[in-house]
């Protein structure tokens, strides 16, 4: 939840900032270090990665992402891209 709301922010804002959302999303993905494989762990610095690459871009507004979503003109999504990872898919 943490990187869907992270990433969306990252898509519509033009600061960036760390608030409650990624520092939790960081302090999970450090968790994770301690007992997750590491391809789990790789997986999950590849979307906080995607997602600060998101971030740094300019903003779009929310209408145009929704619109680009919609006509699947959208980047891959980097949640989607990390799934095969968290699911065990090797």
């Amino acid at each position: 939840m943490d990187a869907s709301n992270t990433l969306l922010r990252a898509f519509v804002s033009d600061e960036m900032s760390v608030g409650s959302d990624e520092q939790r999303l960081i302090g999970l993905i450090n968790r994770m270090r301690l007992f997750a494989p590491l391809n789990v762990v790789g997986g999950a610095e590849a979307v906080l990665r995607a997602i600060v690459g998101i971030a740094l871009k300019p903003s779009i507004e929310l209408r145009q992402l929704a619109k680009e979503a919609l006509s699947k003109n959208l980047d891959p999504d980097p949640l989607l891209a990390q799934l095969p990872f968290f699911r065990g898919d090797f």
